[in-house]
């Protein structure tokens, strides 16, 4: 009985959600501070223009933070953004698409500056895999699509980080449940 459990389990499907990091929320508030502060020591005779462009840098500050908390909240809401299962890979909002529909998934390295990896489904010719969806206000799920299909082939490119596990651990989850390699 408990070999039976162990292998059911190792079929279960990986929900893969945006990591929700709070560093932001410490480091904008900083940042704001600090330029509020250079903005009152600008302040007097001679420093109106520091004192405007210091007030100007906060109010950006304060509009980037606003954005981001936007975002936040959409990631907290939308649930998974990509689930991995037997069955294959389900981007959120659209059909399964079947592990016999991709051709590879292949690590590539996202920066030579940073060592920043991910993993990209490539799928086969003529299988048109669906745009994962973007959380970022004003942003284009569409053009961004397009932007990481010229770079990399496909739509579904998942940088592990962000979404909150290892390159290690999603791998291991595609070897297992759709039975590809991972190349590259």
């Amino acid at each position: 009985m408990q070999p039976m459990d162990a292998a059911r389990a190792d079929l279960s499907p990986v929900e893969l959600r945006p990591s929700t990091s709070l560093s932001f929320l410490i480091v904008l508030p900083v940042a704001g501070l600090g330029v509020l502060r250079a903005a009152l020591q600008g302040a007097g005779p001679g420093g109106r223009l520091l004192f405007v462009v210091g007030l100007v840098d906060l109010g950006l500050l304060v509009m980037l933070l606003v954005l981001w908390l936007v975002a936040l909240v959409r990631r907290r809401a939308a649930g998974w953004r990509l689930r991995l299962d037997t069955s294959g890979v389900t981007v959120r909002g659209h059909e399964t698409v079947p592990w016999s529909d991709l051709s590879e998934v292949r690590l590539v390295l996202l920066s030579a500056k940073l060592p920043r990896q991910a993993l990209v489904f490539v799928p086969r010719p003529g299988v048109v895999l669906p745009a994962m969806p973007v959380s970022w206000p004003l942003s284009r799920p569409r053009a961004r699509a397009d932007r990481l299909i010229g770079k990399y082939g496909s739509p579904i490119v998942v940088e592990p980080l962000l979404m909150g596990t290892t390159v290690e651990r999603l791998g291991a989850a595609v070897r297992r449940l759709g039975g590809l390699p991972i190349t590259g």
